[in-house]
């Protein structure tokens, strides 16, 4: 019998690893589309996760009806309606004899799903979840039939609803079409397909008891310039909620938490250093100024600072113990020794100034739209932006997959990390509502919450061009006309509630970030000087590099209006589009392929001149810290990338080309040579591959394939991992 093939076999969480775990991707789930309130009684077919509904990669299109194809196939697939659900149904395979001891809990995870999920396991219901960009993770255990599913049919049911609400109710879903492009044209088409469903892994996990970590925040503590002191790492776990903690009463269970650094990112050999605290009671509260830390110095003999230079990551293991030191949860981990501040109108990483050169990158694949058909795409996405230039990339318009952010960290790329705030084609934010509002910050919280130990992530930006194009005051431009808008009264109360909104959203992320990176309040458009905002932006797509010089030199008045002396960088220029085909071949006329047209395939070296001009503006401004050019690759019909969709060069747009505009050795005046890294010899790359095919070992140790389902099921509780073959020496 033909093994299985499991799309994206990998554990999901690479920074927070069990070695017990059951994929559920693949093409075995049964899928519906009907009504909201009535479970399906028939299937329309198979769909393959975790690649989402209108993807290519989910399979549907073999079941799909040729109406519902040409609605829902890129480009610029649409949504469900208001008052459909995707169903989804998968029969649970049988789990290993080990997962049936007494105290194992099962947890089943989705790492996201577009836009609300409502699980239901066998006859049990959990929890609705609403939000795209945030994981789900419920504890089945008691919902399974039998003592823990095992000789026993069990079934897991999802519903799924896509921007459900009132209709023209606001909801965020980043630059995802609802109803096709809006307009006439021609113009250039900055909002792509729609996502609906489950877009990440799911998976389940085996924990050894009802109390288990559910993180475990990391915060490297730089020494003092003065001092010769260790880097120092404090660590802050979290419990699942409602365990017996250190209380009065002959009930009460005392825990204690356990955490051993290694110098290797695998954590083979030795650890280096090794902690242990007695939780205190209060690590599964909301509020971190309560919770328990573990902090230990890291030995000066091992010590290496994470940089784009030197991208050093040290292996964590947690492990929680009860009575008479009784391991009843290991978890794996690592983390990298790197401080990140504000220091005037420069960034500063690990005490040398940092000058931002990056690119902008989307995540939208042609294939699995927000899902990578691989984890190797996304480590190729990094390596592209390496090779054109860039030391960094800001992601926009999405909450990346954790894969991404692990390759980040193995490579040294900078990463200015973000939120899918946009409504789709609704670009005209003036008023929120406080659904929305409430939304974005639980959804914010939980983002930080997953991401937080990852040293690639240098910022957070909270909000994308949110509010008039223009300024408050302003009577035109996209999403503009404010001042014609409802009365004076009205429009004054909208700003109180934009700036208030907007000052609390910065707070939660800074309260979440026990890392204290720099927040980004608003990339574009208004700042809120209130929220005091460790960066300030402005985006700026003047074509005509004399012009674009001058408007820098010069930013408009409402751009800066309440700075203060922060760094200021331009996060969005550029967009020079060229038509060079690509996997949705031509555009209509309906499109320009970049901001204001753009070049066709013939035409090069007029795109690439234009792309020089542009960002030597830049470089000789030097009360700029960086900038980030619009963008890595095209989606769809935004033809203003400096790969094609498919990630294949343009005509005429070499990367060697590309580099000598982007590598920073333009830089003048006081950002000269700041920050510029040589691209990896040929040696270090093979490096990387090795340590990168080490740790995906360790991902997949004990891994296998159960015949009767096709499910990936890996970890230490089927049994140990299969022993080493050693090698002869000749």
């Amino acid at each position: 019998m033909p093994t299985p093939c499991v799309p994206r076999p990998e554990h999901p969480n690479p920074i927070f690893q069990r070695d017990a775990w059951i994929s559920l991707n693949g093409d075995r789930w049964d899928y519906a589309l009907g009504p909201v309130g009535q479970q399906p009684t028939e299937w329309d077919g198979n769909i393959t996760v975790p690649f989402c509904l209108q993807s290519e990669l989910s399979g549907t299109g073999a079941s799909l009806s040729r109406a519902l194809l040409k609605k829902f196939r890129p480009p610029l697939a649409s949504g469900i309606s208001r008052k459909a659900a995707l169903w989804y149904r998968l029969k649970l395979p049988k789990l290993p004899a080990a997962w049936s001891r007494d105290g194992v809990r099962i947890l089943l995870h989705i790492g996201a799903c577009d836009f609300s999920a409502k699980v239901t396991v066998n006859s049990s219901s959990f929890p609705e979840h609403h939000g795209a960009s945030s994981p789900i993770c419920h504890d089945i255990t008691d919902a399974l039939e039998g003592r823990h599913g095992n000789g026993h049919e069990n079934v897991v049911l999802l519903r799924c609803t896509d921007h459900e609400g009132a209709a023209g109710e606001l909801l965020p879903c980043g630059k995802q079409a609802r109803r096709g492009f809006p307009g006439n044209g021609p113009h250039i088409a900055t909002i792509y397909s729609n996502v609906t469903g489950i877009w990440q892994s799911v998976w389940l996990e085996a924990v050894g008891s009802s109390t288990h970590l559910t993180r475990v925040h990391a915060a490297p503590r730089a020494p003092e310039p003065s001092t010769r002191q260790a880097w120092r790492v404090a660590l802050y776990p979290k419990l699942s909620a409602g365990y017996a903690a250190l209380s009065s009463g002959s009930g009460s269970r005392v825990f204690t938490f356990e955490a051993s650094l290694f110098s290797k990112l695998d954590c083979s050999g030795t650890a280096i250093a090794t902690g242990r605290i007695r939780l205190s009671g209060h690590a599964d509260d909301d509020d971190n100024g309560d919770e328990d830390c573990l902090e230990f110095a890291v030995p000066s003999a091992a010590e290496r600072t994470w940089s784009p230079k030197d991208p050093h990551l040290y292996g964590l293991r947690y492990r929680l113990l009860a009575a008479k030191s009784q391991v009843i949860d290991t978890v794996w981990s690592y983390v990298g020794l790197r401080e990140v501040c504000r220091r005037g109108d420069q960034l500063w990483l690990n005490g040398s100034p940092l000058y931002l050169r990056m690119v902008l990158d989307q995540g939208w694949y042609p294939d699995g739209l927000w899902t990578a058909p691989t984890k190797e795409a996304l480590l190729k996405d990094i390596q592209s932006a390496q090779r054109l230039g860039f030391n960094g990339a800001r992601l926009h318009q999405k909450v990346f997959e954790p894969w991404y952010f692990f390759y980040a960290d193995q490579c040294g790329f900078l990463v200015m990390a973000e939120y899918p705030d946009w409504p789709g084609d609704k670009t005209r934010r003036f008023s929120l509502p406080l659904r929305y509002k409430q939304l974005v910050q639980r959804e914010w919280r939980d983002i930080v919450d997953r991401f937080h130990n990852h040293p690639s992530i240098i910022a957070w930006t909270t909000l994308n061009e949110c509010g008039p194009s223009k300024g408050w005051k302003a009577r035109g431009g996209p999403g503009g006309g404010f001042q014609a808008y409802r009365t004076e009264e009205e429009r004054q109360q909208i700003v109180r509630g934009y700036k208030s909104f907007v000052k609390s959203l910065v707070a939660v992320v800074r309260a979440s970030d026990r890392q204290h990176r720099p927040v980004h309040d608003v990339s574009g458009y208004n700042h809120v000087p209130a929220a005091e905002p460790d960066l300030w932006s402005f985006h700026n797509y003047e074509q005509k590099p004399d012009r674009f010089k001058l408007q820098l030199q010069d930013p408009p008045k409402h751009h800066i209006d309440g700075r203060q002396g922060q760094p200021l960088f331009v996060a969005e220029y550029g967009g020079v589009g060229m038509e060079a085909g690509g996997p949705i071949g031509c555009n209509p006329p309906k499109f320009h392929a970049g901001y204001r047209g753009g070049f066709s395939s013939t035409q090069g070296c007029l795109a690439l001149a234009r792309i020089r001009d542009l960002t030597t503006a830049i470089y000789s401004t030097q009360t700029l810290s960086g900038f980030c050019y619009t963008q890595l690759y095209d989606i769809e019909y935004e033809k203003n990338g400096l790969l094609r969709y498919d990630r294949t060069a343009k005509p005429g747009l070499s990367a060697s080309a590309l580099r000598r505009i982007f590598d920073g050795n333009h830089q003048q005046g006081r950002w000269s040579g700041v920050g510029i890294t040589k691209v990896a010899s040929r040696q270090k790359r093979k490096g990387l591959a090795a340590q990168l095919r080490r740790v995906a070992r360790r991902n997949l140790r004990g891994a296998q394939i159960l015949p009767s389902s096709g499910h990936l099921v890996a970890g230490s509780l089927l049994g140990p991992p299969p022993p080493a073959k050693r090698r002869r020496r000749t």
